[in-house]
């Protein structure tokens, strides 16, 4: 009959043998171009520089020898027409960035003039993350009562 410590060192041994080497998280399929991005509107003259993606969201960087000025004036008149709904622009450090809605997946693009001339243009799709057959539950507020505001009262 086994000692107690042979058992216990058979009970040691198969705990490590059965952790073993930890698995591998699975592969995330990179997700296809027309998937987030099903109107790619590229810049005039531009040249893919790279492409960078996950399971859910894609990233499209090119560039062009054209000024910042005039893509930027581009990309206005472009996403300002059908499919393509502009919903908001902003300036920010010489970077110009758009958000687009369109049927299908919101869109990113921006918009960098490069010192050395030409401009970068950076266009990210996503897919969203509640679908339309998705249910959404809708919450009702109301106004808080004095009484009903946790934390210390202000004197």
């Amino acid at each position: 009959m086994p000692t107690k410590t042979t058992l216990f060192a058979l009970l040691a041994v198969s705990l490590v043998a059965c952790k073993g080497e930890e698995a591998a998280p699975p592969v995330e399929a990179q997700v296809s171009l027309p998937e987030v991005l099903p109107n790619l509107p590229l810049p005039p003259g531009g040249q893919m520089l790279a492409r960078e993606g996950t399971g859910s969201a894609l990233q499209i960087i090119m560039s062009t020898v054209s000024p910042a000025d005039s893509v930027v004036a581009y990309y206005r008149e472009v996403l300002a027409l059908p499919p393509y709904r502009l919903i908001n622009e902003a300036t920010t450090n010489g970077m110009t960035a758009f958000f687009v809605e369109q049927d299908g997946p919101s869109m990113w693009v921006a918009v960098q003039g490069l010192e050395a001339g030409g401009t970068l243009v950076t266009i990210a799709g996503a897919k969203p993350r509640v679908l339309p057959s998705d249910s959404v539950r809708v919450l009702q507020t109301r106004p808080l009562e004095p009484g009903e505001v946790p934390g210390t009262p202000l004197n």
